[in-house]
């Protein structure tokens, strides 16, 4: 009987080639390559990859050209024990495609939690102000993540010193955030940080209540 031999293959490559696009005829080529490596043949014969997906090897020579020049394969070599050069094909380059296509998914999902964290700080400003915000209003915190790159999670923190202070405006939650970000507290994962940050409030100028409560 002969000796069956199975192929492995990454989950990511099948999750990802239609995003890459790749087709699913290049696909099944790259997937042969796969066979034939696993089972110690590098560099298989085209005509024989040709025979078993049941396409003209000019096709195949074309599509590996295109997946060459988009970047999904190559072609290196190295020495054999004979000192003889040897050429295979490597998938390589599609894995560091992957890699970067995850890169930017996690880097997508991180601004959409930051857009909802974002989110939440309007709406818990807004319920702690007992009002609707204006737009010079939105703009001023909208500049405090674009601008001035502060964590919403600290925004958050600085609201919560304000209304401890029955303060309730953004000029002093503005001069909280500023006091935090001279002292390097930006970030508000740091708890031992972050309570040294509310003892640091108290640090701030006196400032009269009805003067904030005019802006």
């Amino acid at each position: 009987m002969q000796r069956e031999y199975y192929t492995v293959l990454r989950n990511r490559i099948l999750e990802s080639y239609h995003r890459l696009n790749i087709s699913n005829e290049e696909m099944m080529l790259l997937i042969h390559f796969l066979t034939f490596q696993q089972a110690g043949e590098d560099f298989p014969a085209i005509s024989l990859i040709g025979r078993r997906m049941n396409v003209k090897d000019q096709q195949l020579y074309d599509m590996i050209q295109s997946l060459i020049e988009r970047g999904f394969l190559s072609i290196p070599s190295y020495k054999n024990d004979q000192g003889k050069s040897v050429e295979y094909y490597s998938l390589d380059p599609l894995y560091q495609k992957i890699i970067q296509l995850d890169k930017v998914d996690e880097s997508e999902r991180f601004k959409e939690a930051k857009a909802t964290k974002e989110g939440e700080v309007f709406d818990m400003i807004q319920v702690e102000f007992g009002r609707q915000l204006s737009p010079i209003e939105y703009q001023k915190i909208s500049d405090w993540f674009k601008k001035d790159d502060y964590d919403p999670d600290v925004v958050k923190e600085a609201l919560k010193e304000s209304v401890l202070n029955n303060v309730y405006s953004l000029n002093y939650m503005d001069r909280i955030l500023l006091n935090w970000s001279k002292r390097k507290q930006t970030q508000a994962n740091d708890s031992a940080g972050f309570s040294k940050q509310k003892a640091q409030t108290q640090d701030l100028p006196p400032v009269p209540v009805t003067k904030w409560l005019n802006k």
